[in-house]
């Protein structure tokens, strides 16, 4: 579950997170299982609802410092940005070449099975490309097709 730390008083070491629920939920210094700096105030924190305590209060346990922090409408900020997008689009691209370059290098070391790999690897890349056409040529026939004649 996810929520919000309320206060957390070092010389108690208790605190409380207030969970997206709307639930008040304690907790203390040893549930936390963020690194080595206490939860402070407004940090976001995915947390285990747990026993009530002796006194009724709902509890939480293995508090860890949430991974989403929330925007101001209350939904998951970005996790990655464009630059970080791109760069997972480039490394995925730099690993399919490498793989039709491993094939093709163990093709001229007469490996059989390189080969079928290879001409896989290649027909892959065929359709790649005229896939990327074809959706080109789509988009541009859907924009002349939309966009009114001027006179």
């Amino acid at each position: 579950m996810l929520g919000t730390v309320l206060e957390f008083q070092i010389t108690s070491n208790a605190g409380v997170v207030s969970g997206d629920d709307g639930v008040h939920y304690q907790f203390v210094g040893s549930a936390w299982r963020g690194s080595n700096v206490a939860p402070k105030t407004g940090d976001r924190v995915d947390f285990a609802p747990g026993d009530p305590t002796p006194e009724g209060r709902p509890s939480a346990y293995s508090v860890f410092p949430s991974v989403l922090p929330a925007t101001s409408a209350g939904r998951p900020a970005k996790l990655f940005s464009t630059r970080w997008r791109w760069a997972t689009l480039i490394m995925a691209v730099v690993g399919l070449t490498t793989g039709t370059v491993k094939a093709l290098d163990d093709y001229y070391y007469s490996t059989s099975g390189a080969m079928v790999y290879g001409v896989m690897n290649g027909l892959f890349w065929v359709v790649i490309v005229l896939a990327i056409w074809a959706i080109v040529q789509g988009v541009v026939w859907v924009r002349r097709r939309v966009t009114p004649a001027t006179s």
